[in-house]
């Protein structure tokens, strides 16, 4: 019998029902699976990403640390006028970095604290710039000076301003261009020092007979004078042009270029000139430039012969100046890098540099190469000559039969005739005036004697013939031979700037105007013979020992005994006006001291303009002059100006009626110069700036004057009349660069007759007496 047809439907629904049931239940099960498996996945990416970030975070906090100490070797390396001019920037200014392993980190001043001498640095470390894993890193760092206070420059130790010292760079700086135009102007320095520098142009006219050695920024052109014997004249970037001169005696030049005219024979050390003008490649990027000493690599040197451009290899010798873009400039000793003698490549430069000018605030690089672009000078005109070492990129002799021991010419080399022990040419050698009826028949030939290797070939005559074949001793065609060249001279003209106000507190007699103009005096650490102070402040000299006759006199007599005279009056004549010069100065006009009857020996400050017309009896004067305007010292007869540290014998200074008592030490018989102690630990007889015979924050004239002890003038130098001697160190244009004439009379400064104690010259930013550290963390914080 047949069912009914409801059970059956009823039987086939409940079968469908349990067939979606067991997909839903599969379907369920595999979205269980994938949510286990995508969270598993994702689980592991978000570790994966941690772990990351917390390399790219400690990776970023390695370079953030990286950058201060890079920092840290900046501020070390800047002197004490550069540190200055960094505490000026505007905060938010931001250090330039170059070198390897620097990219990803900048450093931006933050803060700047004058009174606890700190500087803030936020310096800043990225990582995976622009990626997923990028992330950054700020500290917070504050740099400071370390425990103890007070480098005088130099790195010297002590009390106020001038009693801490610095050796100068030369025995004659002048900033400024200088011309000597009659006389006999001369400048010794012995061993201690160079003779002279120059932060301009030499010009020396026919009419000098100045002697001369040491070194210029700019061009140097002798129409006179002369060269000491075995020494060295250079220029940094000029020409050194000789029209005439005395003969010279192994001397040697060094510029850019050298032009020397047919003025005569006269035997050289060297001669040479030219560098590789190049790029300071970093990372692949130009940080910077610098004319280069050194040969090219020969692999991509180029374009053809004679060689331009290329790699450099660097010679280890001497002092490579680095122009960074910022114009930044950094000399490298060169004797204390590192060079690859495959590559060039030089490291290991940022500790043995020292910045050199106030510009820019980038850091040396520590590492670089150096690619030429072109060739910076390189020239060398002569005539007849005797030379040791003749070198430079273009080299041309135009004279007959002079003697050449070694030949270098990177480029071309052209010679009249000649006699060359060695030869090495870059490319091609031409004697013009040679001739040849064969191979074997030749005239007007240089003859080499020794060895000879050129790049290219040999021609001669006046249209440039190509000689067939060689001449004697000479290998031609001689692949990748090259001498280098010798690179530019640094001619170092730095100077601190001259504030004699700074220096009050050491002087015994300060001069100075009250608010209404008057003229008055302090008298400081000075004694009597028996230890007697005699300080007293605030003189009136408008009043002081008057009316007259002077009954009990408190200034042109001290104790009974004479102190202070001049108008050519005796001291002890009390009918007489003694004290006119002092009482008639004005703020305008400054002081006028005539005739000098009495000074006492000391450190005298002015403040304005002195001068100083005619000392009676032609007696010596043991004094330092200070003055914040200009010096005069006038051809009115006079004596010696002595310094007091310079005194011989120190009895003159020491053990009269007055002495100077920070100057002077009583406790040792005979009497003895004080001592300090520079930051070495090494202590040095004397007060820097009692070496100091004049200093001015502005010019100096003098005629005739015998100057025993140091000059400091911040601006220009004038001499006229009777030559000016001065046994000391001299510098002109501290303050503001000054041209400089040196007409008849001349000028002689001499240095080699002072002991390195009285070379000293006064620091400009001294302290305490305990030695200060360099710039050191003072504490960092993540920010």
């Amino acid at each position: 019998m047949r069912p009914p047809l409801t059970r059956f439907r009823r039987a086939s629904a409940a079968r469908r029902m349990r067939g979606i049931a067991t997909v839903l239940i599969m379907l369920l099960v595999g979205l269980g699976l994938t949510a286990a498996v995508l969270g598993t996945v994702a689980y592991i990416r978000g570790n994966q990403s941690q772990d990351i970030s917390s390399h790219a975070q400690a990776q970023a906090q390695a370079k953030a640390w990286t950058g201060a100490e890079i920092v840290l070797q900046y501020l070390q390396s800047l002197n004490t006028t550069q540190m200055t001019n960094l505490r000026a920037k505007a905060i938010g200014t931001q250090l330039n970095f170059s070198g390897n392993g620097v990219a990803g980190i900048t450093a931006t001043l933050a803060a700047v604290d004058n009174t606890a001498q700190s500087l803030t640095f936020n310096i800043t470390g990225t990582t995976a710039s622009g990626s997923r894993a990028e992330a950054t890193s700020t500290l917070a760092v504050v740099y400071g000076a370390g425990t103890g206070t007070g480098t005088g420059s130099g790195g010297s130790s002590g009390g106020a301003a001038g009693t801490c010292g610095a050796q100068p760079k030369a025995s004659t700086v002048f900033r400024g261009s200088v011309s000597i135009s009659g006389g006999q102007s001369a400048f010794v320095s012995g061993e201690n020092y160079a003779d002279i520098a120059v932060d301009g142009n030499l010009t020396i006219a026919n009419a000098s007979q100045a002697i001369i050695s040491g070194c210029t920024k700019g061009d140097i052109t002798l129409s006179g004078g002369g060269i000491d014997a075995n020494a060295t004249l250079s220029s940094q970037n000029g020409t050194i042009t000789i029209n005439s001169m005395s003969t010279p005696t192994n001397a040697t030049l060094w510029a850019r270029a050298v032009n020397i005219g047919n003025s005569g024979n006269g035997t050289y050390a060297a001669i040479k000139a030219g560098a590789y003008l190049s790029n300071v490649i970093v990372s692949g990027a130009t940080v910077g430039t610098a004319p280069v000493g050194g040969r090219l690599l020969t692999a991509g040197a180029g374009p053809s012969l004679p060689w331009v451009t290329g790699y450099v290899i660097p010679w280890n010798t001497g002092k490579l100046l680095i122009t960074m873009t910022d114009g930044a400039q950094h000399l490298i000793d060169m004797t204390k890098v590192s060079i690859n003698s495959d590559t060039g490549a030089v490291s290991g430069a940022l500790a043995a540099s020292t910045k050199v000018n106030t510009a820019g605030t980038s850091a040396a690089p520590d590492a670089f190469r150096l690619q030429s672009t072109s060739i910076a000078g390189g020239s060398v005109d002569i005539y007849t000559l005797t030379v040791a070492q003749l070198w430079g990129y273009g080299v041309n002799v135009q004279g007959y039969s002079g003697t050449y021991t070694n030949v270098l010419a990177a480029g071309n080399f052209k010679i009249v005739t000649g006699n060359i022990t060695n030869l090495t040419g870059g490319n091609e050698m031409w004697a013009p005036a040679g001739g040849c009826s064969s191979a074997t028949n030749c005239w007007n030939f240089p003859e080499v004697s020794g060895t000879g290797r050129l790049a290219g070939t040999i021609f001669y005559g006046s249209g440039k013939t190509a000689l067939s074949g060689t001449r004697p001793n000479v290998l031609i065609s001689q692949a990748n031979t090259t001498p280098g060249l010798p690179g530019a001279p640094f001619c170092d003209t730095r100077t601190d700037s001259i504030d004699v106000t700074s220096y009050k507190p050491l002087a015994n007699y300060i001069f100075f105007f009250d608010s209404s103009g008057n003229p008055r005096l302090t008298i400081q650490n000075v004694k009597t013979s028996s230890g007697t102070a005699i300080d007293r402040t605030d003189i009136n000299l408008k009043t002081v020992d008057l009316p007259l006759p002077t009954v009990s006199p408190q200034l042109r007599q001290i104790s009974g005994m004479d102190f202070m005279a001049c108008n050519n009056q005796s001291a002890s004549n009390m009918y007489n006006d003694a004290l006119a010069c002092f009482r008639n100065a004005t703020t305008s006009s400054g002081w006028d001291l005539t005739g000098i009857t009495k000074f006492p020996p000391g450190i005298a400050f002015f403040e304005g303009p002195l001068r100083i017309n005619g000392v009676s009896g032609s007696q010596t004067l043991y004094n330092t002059f200070l003055a914040t305007g200009a010096v005069n010292l006038t051809s009115a007869g006079h004596g010696p100006l002595v310094a007091p540290n310079l005194a011989n014998p120190l009895s003159a200074v020491c053990d009269g009626n007055f002495y100077p008592g920070n100057l002077c030490n009583k406790t040792t018989t005979p009497s003895t110069l004080v001592t300090w102690t520079d930051s070495a630990g090494t202590v040095h007889n004397g007060l820097p700036l009692a070496n100091v015979a004049v200093g001015s924050n502005q010019g100096m004239t003098s005629s005739g004057w015998t100057i025993t002890g140091s000059v400091i003038l911040g601006g220009s130098l004038d001499t006229s009349g009777a030559l000016t001697t001065i046994n000391g160190a001299l510098t002109v244009g501290s303050n503001t660069t000054s041209g400089t004439n040196i007409t008849a009379g001349g000028i002689k400064v001499d240095t080699s007759k002072l002991t390195a104690d009285q070379g000293f010259q006064p620091g400009t930013s001294c302290g305490t007496t305990t030695p200060a550290q360099p710039m050191r963390i003072r504490w960092a914080r993540y920010l």
